[in-house]
């Protein structure tokens, strides 16, 4: 998680709009974004992708349903899509994330299950 707040947190435009997000049942996110148009990006931190499960972000997206969901890991090539239920994710690691207030610059193939 350090890489992640190191890489997002110099990026001026974003201001104070990275959070940490946990619900009262305990479903957390491990970084949330507010882009301009007030999306919440959701960027969950894993060693392995396999190991993501939609029941945190599928917590924040019932709250707040606009926004891109990334898994982070420290060893991942180019960015690529997973699909967990009803829910995709961008894999990426740090260097591939967006960094402006707009979000995802950056394409990635379809999504795989």
């Amino acid at each position: 998680m350090g890489a992640l707040g190191a890489r997002l947190a110099p990026v001026p435009t974003l201001g104070h709009d990275i959070f940490y997000w946990r619900d009262k049942s305990g479903r957390e996110v491990d970084f949330v974004v507010r882009r301009e148009d007030g999306r919440l990006d959701a960027f969950e931190c894993k060693v392995n992708p396999d190991e993501v499960t939609n029941t945190d972000v599928k917590a924040l997206r019932r709250r707040c349903p606009l926004g891109h969901n990334y898994v982070v890991v420290p060893a991942a090539g180019e960015p690529y899509r997973i699909r967990r239920g009803e829910w995709e994710f961008t894999v990426c690691a740090t260097r591939h994330l967006p960094m402006n207030r707009e979000g995802p610059t950056h394409r990635t193939p379809d999504a795989r299950p």
